[in-house]
């Protein structure tokens, strides 16, 4: 075999190995094709999850071949709709084809009170088509409705949902836009209301994850934790609950009170020890933000301003009292020693 044919040879052997070698790029579905399996990154939810809700649908979860799962709803009546929260960055809505006899041309698909508009409208009928995308969402719980414009009396269908691979379903009770909000003494926390709830569990951890401690149960929708130590970060969850039964857990939120940076401690946390003019002795341990409240109240009283008492508070073990408060006289003052360590 001559050089020339050789290299041309090695050429075309070197060529083919490249190509085998080279990565296979697919292209991701696109509104209006047909994915009858969800893509890598996705996860699909059939609508007979119990955590998708339909309102006033003629046929739910009706048995029809070609569809995920071999069924589908759907409905004529103008005001049918499907509700359904999840936690994850983007979603898509499967649904069935077909033409304008039969399919609806006007849905409004709302995320987080945004609304969107999709149709199902096709030269012929065909299932498990993405009818609707929406990507780059933020990584929190968001909530949807799928409604139909009220003239239609079209079909309107819903087959299934996809959803991140890492995210989840949620009850649609289940709160959003938790958010926590932290200076040198609090934490203030507010998230979205419910229907329906009779109350909220706001519960804390300061591991990311849990196990929670419910540290307040009403019908507010902000609380503001004063039980905090500076530098420490604190982490939240809040639930709903509605007909007496629990949701999930809201979207994690997190906030640290800023350390104390006040010269006059060098630890986070003090025992106050209070004497008394009959000899009594008080001690209460707190964190160096309550300390210097304390302090400053007792300096101005002796400037001859503000209360003639201060209050201290704390949680009662004593059932069914609530918490204790204990007002000090300022007259009844003698001296009072702090003893400052870290927490």
């Amino acid at each position: 075999m001559s050089i020339i044919k050789k290299i041309s040879v090695f050429t075309m052997l070197l060529f083919m190995s490249v190509l085998a070698l080279a990565p296979m790029h697919v292209n991701a579905a696109t509104t209006g094709q047909q994915l009858t399996s969800p893509e890598a990154g996705w996860q699909r939810f059939n609508d007979s999850n119990n955590l998708i809700k339909f309102t006033n649908f003629n046929f739910a979860h009706t048995s029809q071949s070609g569809n995920f799962n071999g069924d589908l709803s759907y409905s004529t009546n103008s005001n049918s709709k499907v509700e359904f929260s999840f936690y994850g960055t983007k979603l898509r809505i499967i649904g069935q084809y077909n033409t304008t006899t039969y399919r609806s041309d006007g849905l409004v698909i709302t995320i987080d009170d945004v609304p969107y508009y999709y149709n199902e409208l096709g030269n012929s009928m065909l299932s498990q088509i993405v009818e609707f995308e929406k990507s780059n969402l933020e990584a929190r719980i968001h909530n949807v409705t799928i409604t139909r414009k009220t003239s239609d009396t079209k079909f309107m269908t819903f087959d299934a949902v996809d959803i991140d691979d890492s995210g989840y379903l949620v009850s649609i009770n289940t709160p959003a836009k938790l958010t926590a909000t932290a200076d040198d003494s609090k934490i203030i926390l507010t998230w979205e209301a419910k229907e329906g709830v009779s109350s909220y569990n706001l519960k804390r951890s300061t591991t990311t994850g849990g196990p929670y401690e419910t540290i307040a149960t009403g019908s507010s929708i902000s609380y503001t934790d004063n039980n905090v130590i500076p530098g420490t970060t604190y982490y939240y969850v809040v639930s709903a609950i509605v007909s007496g039964i629990e949701s999930s857990n809201s979207n994690e939120v997190s906030a640290t009170p800023s350390a104390v940076t006040n010269p006059d401690y060098i630890g986070n946390y003090a025992t106050l020890v209070i004497t008394m003019t009959n000899g009594g002795i008080k001690e209460y341990t707190l964190p160096v933000t309550e300390i210097d409240k304390f302090i400053t109240w007792y300096d101005k009283k002796s400037d001859g301003k503000g209360k003639s008492y201060y209050t201290f508070t704390k949680a009662s073990s004593v059932s069914p009292y609530l918490r204790i408060k204990e007002y000090i006289s300022f007259e009844k003052i003698t001296n009072f020693d702090l003893k400052e360590f870290n927490q």
